[in-house]
This record gives C-alpha cells, structure tokens and sequence, in this order.
C-alpha cells in the first residue's frame, strides 16, 4: 500500500523543501508515492499563479506518469535515480505532445502544431522517468534577460513580486524557487541560466557549449542544462542530461558528468575578479565575490586577484553582432502578416541583423575565436574564476534594465555572463545570501576553462556546504 500525504503529516512546506535525494528514499521506503508529489507540485503551482511562471499546466499528463512511476517504485523497478521526481521544461525546449510558443503571440494556439519529438534534454528525462509538470515562461524567442513576453505577460520575482525574475528562463527560475518541481530545464545564449538564477537565488550552470546536447541547434553560443534548488540536484540531474544524443553534431560524444561527485577538498588555486566587466557591482556582491573565493580555496588554497584579458567595448561589440543576427532569424521565420505581434525590442534588434553583411559576420567570428582563445588561456591559470554575475540584484518590472541607470539595453549589464557564451566557457551562479537591504538573493558567477565543469561543481559543492539556503 502506498501512502498519500495528507493534513499535517506531509505539509506543503515540507513537500516543497524535499531535494531529490530525499524525495527517492521516501518513494523507495514508500513514504511517498510520485502521484503524492505531482499532485502536491500541481496544487502549488496553480497557488503561485500571481507569479505567472508557466505556459501552462499539464495535470492528466502529469498525473499519469506519476502513476506509471508508483507502478516501479512498487515494483522494485524504477528506471533511475530521478524517477518520479518532478520537472518543468522552458517553452523553448520541444515536448512529444506538447506545442511550442516560445513566448510568441505570433503563432495561434489552434493552429500551433505539438512537437513530434523532444529535444535532448528532455527526452533523457522522460526516460529516466521524470515528471512533466508543464511549460515554463520566456521573452519572446528567449531575446533578453528579463521574462515578459505578448503571449504571457510579466513573470515576477519569487522574493518581490515587484521585480524583475530575469530572463530568459524566467518562468523555470521562479518553479525552482518555488519548489514547484525539482528539474527545470532552460537554456543560456547570454546568461539565460544565470541571470534569472541570480535574481530568484537558485542553482544554475551554463554548461561547456557540446556537454549537453541540443536538437535543433540554434547557436553556438547556447547551452541547455536543468536548474534547480541546490548543487547536489544539478549534479544528479546532469548526469542524465549530459548523455550523447546523435542529432547533436557538434555535441562532446561523452558524457563529461558521469564521474561528478561531491567535493574532492583538495586546494584550489581562485581567481577572484571583483568587478568583471561592465557596470560596477553593488557592494554586497563585490563582498559575496571575495566570501565565496575564500570559502572555495580553503585554508590550503590560495586566491588570486586578476582582472579579465578582455574589455566591456569588444566583448559587446561582439555580442551586438550575434544577438541582432539571431533576433533577424526570429523576424525572418515569422510569418509576414504576424510580424506586427512581435515583441517591439526584438523587432528593434532584428531590423539591426538584417542589415548585417557577410563579412561583417565574418570578421565577427574571426574575433569571437580570438577572443575564446584568449579566455580560455586566462581561465587556465587557475582551478576556478570568482567574479559577479549580475552587477545588482533583480530590479523593477516593466523595465529590461535598472531605471536611471543611463542604460539603453539589456546588454549593457549582462557582460559578464555572455562573454562566457562567446568563450563556450562552462560558468554557475550560485545563491550566496539575501541583501540586507532588499531581502533580495545575491548571487555570484563561479567559471572555469572549457570542459573544466566538473571543478565548478566541486566549488560549488564547497560553498553549499558551508552556505546553505
């Protein structure tokens, strides 16, 4: 006989707070069955409607592989170490039977077709027996780093509804925070992973670009990953989703993850950067930098002040290249009588890529592989890199960048998350604290050379450990 949870022995707060490690020995003992927690997860997520995270809700489909997954647990049977636990997927990421918006009003829901077949990172959660809660919101296409879109309207801060959530995997940040789910899947071409990570005080890695397959392919500059409450559950997840999928050509064709485990505590040699690149970062998160290098070197390590080998002017300069040719691709595939539905920034960008020439993107890849080149030797110098992810915390909604900041765009403050894309350097931000003026999380950007993601998860490790949120 399976229990359900019910009154005050199996509450919501602690439903909510139970990691993946817990939620699997409670289904093995049979404390818990997965039917329990979906049904938990789904109740939570419709009381957290007011923060708009989700496309929708998928509650016959969630249910009824909650039930298959009870059907193994029982049976001694379970196809792996995350089966039954619950997960959202990012309304980029292609679910068989499910549609694709991508935060896009310009394809009606009646004619929009479901998807045939699944992108890498969720089909190796289907087959280890994942939950599917439902689809999680984006800015149109995924174009900027806050989450407001004409198809579903502003995504909020789980910490103040007031504020921004960040973007583009705004809605799966919120879920995380949430605890509505476990896995939540997103994807980062500029800090998509790490800035709403940053602002809603979850766990996210933008993987090395090729560790994590991807199908369709949409840039070199993106990586897909799951996000979650904690580093551990980012570990036990990235071994499912670091497995080789074969539409991925340009993917590593080894799973980079499978011999990740808890921290190693042997010295680590940090490079700590206080400011990065672009706008100066507040105080705190200048304190949660030098903290958390610290804390990772250990009495035995050494950190390492340095400063970055690239500038703010050519890092985003470069960037301007490859975000308007990209957002000219979205104009380009939209149909012409439903372009005037179109997110206005993104239509502003698009204009910019579709005056691009040849050799201007020509020469622009010739300077991106200068650049990585030169990154990825700077990286090289130590284990790990401490420096901001985000320059404040999360501000204002309405707004996709911090009123009288003198900013024009979203770029102006994001550098130091894509100049990692550009570099296809792996690169977390991790939850430090809350700031004592705001309440809002502080969070701080933990890179390393590429392929190096497994010291980035033993840092990390080390942090968890001694910080726990």
């Amino acid at each position: 006989m399976v229990l359900r949870c019910s009154g005050a022995e199996q509450s919501l707060v602690t439903l909510r707070n139970r990691t993946i490690p817990q939620l699997i020995d409670a289904f093995r003992s049979h404390e818990l069955s997965p039917v329990d927690v979906a049904i938990d997860a789904l109740a939570r997520a419709e009381e957290a409607a007011e923060f708009n995270a989700f496309v929708f809700l998928d509650h016959e489909a969630a249910l009824a592989q909650a039930r298959e997954s009870e059907k193994r647990w029982m049976a001694g049977a379970p196809l792996s170490d995350i089966d039954g636990v619950p997960a959202t997927i990012k309304d980029l990421h292609h679910v068989a039977g499910w549609k694709t918006f991508a935060g896009s009003a310009t394809s009606d829901a009646d004619e929009k077709q479901a998807a045939r077949q699944e992108s890498p990172l969720v089909a190796r959660l289907r087959e280890a027996g994942c939950v599917f809660l439902g689809k999680t919101t984006v800015p149109e296409f995924g174009w900027k780093g806050v989450t407001d879109s004409p198809l579903t309207g502003v995504t909020r801060n789980p910490w103040d509804k007031t504020k921004v959530s960040g973007g583009s995997s705004g809605g799966a940040a919120v879920a995380a925070a949430l605890g509505i789910g476990r896995i939540h899947t997103g994807s980062d071409g500029g800090g998509s992973i790490r800035i709403p990570s940053a602002f809603c005080g979850v766990v996210g890695l933008k993987a090395s670009f090729g560790a994590v397959p991807q199908f369709p392919l949409v840039s070199t500059m993106s990586s897909h990953g799951p996000m979650t409450a904690t580093v551990h559950e980012a570990i036990i997840s990235l071994r499912h989703a670091g497995k080789r999928d074969p539409r991925d050509w340009l993917a590593t064709g080894s799973n980079i993850f499978e011999t990740v485990s808890s921290a190693e505590l042997r010295p680590l040699r940090v490079g700590m950067c206080l400011s990065g690149i672009g706008p100066e970062p507040d105080d705190e998160i200048r304190l949660a930098v030098e903290t958390a290098a610290r804390t990772i070197a250990g009495r035995e390590g050494r950190v390492i002040p340095v400063q970055l080998p690239v500038s703010f002017e050519e890092v985003r300069q470069l960037i301007d290249i490859f975000w308007v040719r990209d957002s000219a691709m979205d104009w380009d595939r939209t149909p012409a009588d439903r372009r005037h539905r179109l997110d206005p920034g993104l239509v502003e960008m698009a204009q910019a890529g579709l005056r691009l020439s040849a050799v201007e993107m020509a020469y622009a890849d010739y300077r991106r592989a200068a650049l990585a080149s030169a990154v990825n030797v700077f990286l090289d110098e130590f284990d790990v890199l401490l420096m901001p992810a985000t320059p404040f915390v999360a501000f204002d909604v309405g707004q996709d960048f911090p009123a009288e900041s003198g900013m024009t765009n979203w770029l102006d403050w994001a550098a130091n998350l894509y100049l990692f894309n550009l570099s296809q350097s792996p690169a977390m931000s991790f939850p430090m604290e809350r700031s004592a003026t705001s309440g809002l999380p502080i969070a701080v950007q933990i890179v390393a050379g590429k392929y190096r993601d497994a010291v980035i998860l033993d840092a990390a490790m080390r942090l968890e450990a001694r910080n726990p949120q």
